[in-house]
């Protein structure tokens, strides 16, 4: 008896610090789902399609607190924000819903290393513009509604470039490919970032290479790149990574000590990753 009164009593136990270990929120269908990630709350921005402006400069903030504050900006139509705040839920299917207090897009789904948004309905976006409706994660900590609001307005789209740029960068990876240092004659391509002279120098591994470049808090684009012209044995096999950079415009975000470079297709594609070499 008092074997089984022991096994009833631990059993009981279990289900107890089960059921108070998981977090819930109340979905926008009424039910609740356990919240067992943090991944989803921080701060994103993007550019995307606007039928009669130029662009709509989105941000959306995420707090822990289930709060949202959102931001558009319609350029070439008007420079005020238009600015919303409430609460979000995450539904069953991982859809992320904004309240009723959201002006324009109320649903977004997670993608690698930001979000998506979604239609009217919740469903993914159709057509050739399908790929534009992408908000990439910038790094903020989390924090109330207020701040978030004073902090991603001073996160303007059109702003001067994110200092955090300025920096000495090894080249890592080169579209989803690691690179292998025994590839090049001098070591992984090494790229040198000066924001305030809009500079970029360094080595593909072989070549000194260098140019110049715009930026904004959120994108970069380079001018086409010039270099030296050595011939280095062994060089076959690495990447050329001034041909991933000249004359290309890509999106940017930081994660933690590396720079990373993407492209919006049908979803987000890493093309060049670097680390800081500082």
């Amino acid at each position: 008896m008092n074997k089984f009164f022991i096994l009833i009593l631990a059993t009981l136990l279990v289900l107890g610090a089960g059921c108070s270990s998981t977090k819930t929120t109340t979905t926008a269908g009424g039910q609740s789902r356990g919240i067992e990630d943090k991944d989803v709350t921080g701060a994103y921005m993007g550019n995307i399609p606007c039928a009669d402006c130029e662009k709509i400069s989105y941000k959306l903030r995420l707090n822990t607190d289930s709060t949202y504050f959102a931001s558009m900006v319609y350029a070439g139509k008007s420079e005020t924000p238009v600015k919303a705040e409430g609460k979000f839920t995450i539904r069953k299917d991982g859809v992320i819903a904004l309240d009723k207090n959201a002006q324009g897009f109320r649903y977004f789904i997670r993608q690698p290393n930001g979000l998506l948004m979604l239609d009217a309905q919740g469903k993914k976006i159709k057509g050739a513009l399908a790929g534009k409706y992408i908000l990439l994660r910038v790094n903020m900590e989390a924090g109330a509604s207020e701040s978030a609001a004073s902090t991603i307005d001073s996160l303007s789209m059109g702003a001067n470039a994110d200092t955090r740029l300025q920096n000495t960068w090894v080249v890592e990876k080169v579209n989803g490919t690691p690179l292998i240092p025994g590839d090049y004659a001098k070591g992984l391509p090494n790229l040198e970032i000066l924001v305030k002279q809009q500079k970029i120098t360094g080595h593909d591994g072989c070549n000194n290479i260098g140019g110049t470049f715009t930026a904004t808090n959120t994108t970069i684009t380079f001018s086409p790149l010039s270099g030296t012209k050595m011939a280095c044995p062994g060089m076959e096999k690495g990447v050329q990574i001034g041909v991933f950079l000249s004359g290309n415009t890509y999106e940017y975000y930081f994660d933690k000590r590396r720079l990373v470079f993407t492209q919006q297709g049908s979803e987000i594609r890493e093309i060049v990753v670097m680390k800081s070499a500082r």
